[in-house]
């Protein structure tokens, strides 16, 4: 049984917590039994830290190495109010490359800094149909906060990084429409149900200016005037399920 914070395995699980070490080291951890279960069904854990008191015979059902560790050092990686006595340690997804990325239908999460919108809106487009996520200047959707709001979506999508709008570019002269949200837009856009690429914007500022010079369908969500906008994930979520022809007669 671990029961030092100094332990070496216990220092690499702790700095998962930190961006910086889950891109160095592509991997990162989840807590929750569900969860952990639920992203284990797509891809093998490389290895789970038990709390003391967890009955080990229900968590040996594979060949998944297994560190059992004291309850203090429990506490000490845990992120949980109330542990469930589980951590689990995956390797990142590869992420694609736009040369190599071939994609149906597209998220673009323009500077979205919610990890819970994040998580929120990967979720939201698995179950949607939508295959990729582009990312620019967005919160990690490996973050724990991410990762619970989208209940292991992650291992479904592709995952790009971009760090400028270029790619819609490219996007656009492939017959791909852009779409963006503005509450300058219209309410009533027909779709196709292929080929887009979903814009969803900051929490605060929402798209920004030169993606929506980019965007060749600016739609407007209708609402009432007694809320000014909807969350971030919700709207995206209702345009996905609108681009995709599940609110059609």
């Amino acid at each position: 049984m671990i029961t030092s914070k100094m332990n070496k395995l216990v220092k690499t699980v702790k700095s998962l917590e930190n961006k910086k070490y889950r891109d160095k080291l592509s991997l990162f951890s989840v807590e929750g039994n569900k969860l952990i279960e639920e992203m284990a069904k797509v891809k093998r854990p490389e290895y789970l830290l038990v709390r003391e008191d967890i009955d080990i015979q229900n968590v040996l059902k594979s060949d998944i190495k297994v560190y059992v560790v004291s309850d203090v050092v429990f506490k000490y990686l845990s992120s949980e109010k109330t542990p469930q006595g589980i951590i689990a340690v995956f390797e990142k997804t590869d992420e694609k490359y736009i040369d190599d990325l071939k994609t149906d239908n597209c998220l673009f999460l323009d500077n979205v800094q919610d990890a819970s919108n994040v998580g929120g809106l990967i979720r939201s487009s698995v179950c949607a149909g939508f295959d990729t996520c582009i990312c620019f200047n967005s919160a990690d959707v490996y973050s724990m906060k991410a990762l619970r709001a989208g209940a292991g979506a992650v291992f479904h999508m592709n995952i790009v990084k971009v760090n400028n709008y270029d790619i819609l570019d490219s996007f656009l002269n492939k017959g791909y429409d852009i779409i963006a949200s503005d509450i300058r837009g219209e309410e009533n856009i027909s779709f196709k149900r292929h080929k887009n690429v979903l814009v969803v914007g900051n929490e605060g500022s929402g798209i920004s200016k030169e993606l929506l010079e980019k965007s060749n369908k600016i739609v407007k969500i209708p609402m009432t005037d007694k809320i000014d906008s909807l969350n971030a994930s919700v709207s995206g979520a209702i345009l996905m399920y609108k681009i995709r022809g599940y609110f059609n007669n």
